[in-house]
């Protein structure tokens, strides 16, 4: 088995932290005692030299064994820290799972407000666009109402005026009895009395100044009263 010196057991990766590698104190007793034996062996006797190698083999032997339960211990200390590594390593994985969770349900957030301020942003668009149509609609309602009442009101106008032309027509043709003689051809209301009966009938007037169908003449109608002229109907 290589040796690893305490300088090249600290520069591997794994094995940052640092590890206690001085050798066990029974491993260097048994070192001593067989440098003791080799510097005090006797040349000059084959059994002494023999006893001296037997002391140190057992005393390697036992530097070995010495040595090996070393290197488990430190193989037991590197596997806990490798174990503690990977827990910790796994720690941090599951902060990271739960970080990317986290963002994800932030950016489902996000998303899911953005999607609610667009819906928002139409919604007012359509109101707006539906308070402009009932605006419009309503400019043109009261056009049409405005357009109405000026009609209404120049149907008013025409039906005032109308009634005037009419009064004045009406007017223009109130008759009023007259003991005056007609001066003009047409036709007459005559209202005449005869004993005690009065008698009011139509009769035409002649330019020669005669009435009636037996052209008599005007100026033997002495106590009469006339009203007119008025039109005469016209043949069809």
């Amino acid at each position: 088995m290589s040796e690893l010196t305490h300088g090249e057991f600290d520069q591997r990766p794994e094995h940052r932290q640092k590890v206690d590698l001085t050798p066990p104190k029974a491993m260097t007793d048994h070192a001593q005692v067989a440098k003791a034996l080799v510097m005090d062996m006797n040349l000059e006797s084959i059994s002494g030299v023999d006893r001296a190698i037997a002391s140190v083999a057992s005393a390697l032997t036992q530097a070995h064994e010495a040595l090996r339960a070393r290197v488990a211990e430190l193989e037991r200390a590197m596997i806990q820290q490798a174990a503690n590594s990977a827990q910790a390593v796994n720690g941090y994985v599951q902060q990271v799972e739960e970080l990317r969770d986290l963002l994800a349900t932030v950016v489902a957030d996000r998303d899911a407000l953005q999607a609610a301020v667009t819906a928002g942003i139409r919604h007012r668009q359509e109101y707006v666009e539906r308070i402009d149509a009932m605006v419009e609609k309503l400019a043109t309602v009261t056009a049409d109402r405005d357009a109405a009442r000026q009609k209404k009101n120049q149907c008013v106008i025409d039906l005032y005026r109308k009634l005037d032309e009419k009064d004045a027509k009406l007017a223009s043709l109130t008759l009023t009895w007259t003991r005056e003689r007609p001066t003009v051809a047409g036709g007459y209301w005559v209202r005449r009395t005869i004993g005690d009966d009065t008698y009011i009938e139509v009769m035409n007037v002649e330019e020669l100044g005669c009435i009636g169908p037996y052209r008599k003449p005007l100026s033997e109608c002495a106590g009469w009263e006339f009203a007119g002229p008025i039109p005469l109907p016209r043949e069809a």
